[in-house]
């Protein structure tokens, strides 16, 4: 970290000084970046280029690149523009492809504002997970009721939720979360599918997985 924080750090102090990036009331947010993951925001086209510029320039000072294939431009809203953009974003003399969905530190994004357009993998990611500590458990003579929960909401839980405190859930998109929460509890209780939902959740002192959001 402490290298990248000697790279990037004063790339970052030159875009917020610039002013061409966004602000939300007093806070500059026209870069949010972990590391070299590094987001760009602007409200304008112009101020965007001049933002590429400055990057490609600095990266040029400090003989490193950034890779191309992991960039892209999306363009939040519904302009008409949208279509004409293509290409008239360069790094350097290479063009940034322009993006309908990009993921950036793990949270997808989509220019429709969706912002759980991975909703689905992501609850097959966090099911996964705990398929597979089930499995080493059946190996090992099975796990315990009390295990087993205390698993789900350590690995897979976390999987379901990341970034949940920046994305906008709709009624179905949390329908879709908690039919896979009780899913998970009755397998854990060795439940029948039409078990009811307060008998599984009171069981193992569980809560419903809106409220974690």
């Amino acid at each position: 970290m402490q290298l990248y924080l000697y790279f990037i750090d004063a790339l970052l102090v030159q875009i917020a000084d610039s002013n061409l990036g966004c602000r939300v009331s007093e806070s500059y947010v026209s870069s949010p970046t972990f590391a070299d993951d590094i987001a760009t925001l602007s409200l304008h086209h112009n101020n965007m280029e001049k933002i590429i510029k400055m990057i490609y320039e600095y990266s040029i000072n400090w003989r490193f690149s950034f890779g191309l294939k992991k960039c892209g431009i999306m363009k939040l809203g519904k302009s008409k523009l949208m279509s004409q953009l293509h290409g008239r974003f360069y790094l350097g003399h290479e063009p940034i492809p322009i993006c309908k969905m990009y993921t950036h530190m793990g949270i997808t994004l989509a220019n429709s504002g969706r912002t759980t357009v991975d909703l689905d993998d992501r609850i097959l990611r966090s099911n996964k997970a705990f398929y597979a500590v089930v499995g080493m458990g059946m190996r090992v003579g099975g796990l315990s009721p009390l295990t087993l929960s205390k698993l789900y909401w350590s690995l897979s839980v976390s999987k379901l939720l990341y970034g949940c405190e920046v994305k906008c859930y709709s009624s179905n998109d949390t329908k879709s979360m908690e039919k896979s929460h009780l899913a998970i509890a009755r397998m854990i209780l060795h439940l029948p599918i039409y078990a009811a939902c307060p008998s599984l959740l009171a069981s193992m002192g569980w809560l419903l997985s809106l409220i974690h959001i």
